[in-house]
């Protein structure tokens, strides 16, 4: 017979739209094998190297982390992925 134990609890869940940048926080989300839905489903592409910007090139792309993402709507499963909307400093701007 098995025996459940709890290994702990979750806090909370975050979902991040756009690589590299701040997320969104999410009262339930759907999983599926390839992870949650929507999870860094868009990335922002130097249109001079043609590569996805990454917070790793701190250089080039100092202020990433800065700005949040969140999608305008719920993202399912099969389905095409909505916009999200980007925050920049103090700015908002729909993504499409």
């Amino acid at each position: 017979m098995a025996v459940s134990e709890d290994l702990g609890s979750i806090a909370a869940l975050w979902r991040f739209p756009v690589k590299s940048m701040g997320g969104e926080q999410l009262h339930n989300v759907e999983i599926t094998e390839r992870g949650v839905v929507g999870d860094r489903a868009y990335g922002l592409v130097d249109k001079d190297t043609g590569r996805v910007a990454s917070a790793k090139s701190v250089k080039l792309f100092p202020n990433l982390l800065d700005c949040k993402a969140a999608y305008v709507e719920q993202p399912l499963t099969g389905g095409d992925l909505p916009p999200v909307q980007i925050q920049f400093a103090g700015r908002q701007k729909r993504a499409e």
